[in-house]
């Protein structure tokens, strides 16, 4: 298992379905949010300016 970090470069942000179709045409899958919530306990963490949260 590995973490891929995708972006678009006008947007970084991705939408659901911008999301879903990127990891399709790169042969991955979108993580559940218990993969999601395992990674960040085990000390995965991204930096973005975002101020939003899960």
């Amino acid at each position: 298992m590995g973490i891929t970090l995708v972006n678009k470069k006008a947007n970084p942000q991705l939408n659901f379905t911008e999301a879903k179709e990127a990891c399709r045409l790169l042969g991955l899958t979108l993580a559940s949010k218990d993969q999601v919530e395992t990674a960040w306990k085990a000390g995965f963490e991204t930096c973005s300016n975002r101020n939003d949260a899960f």
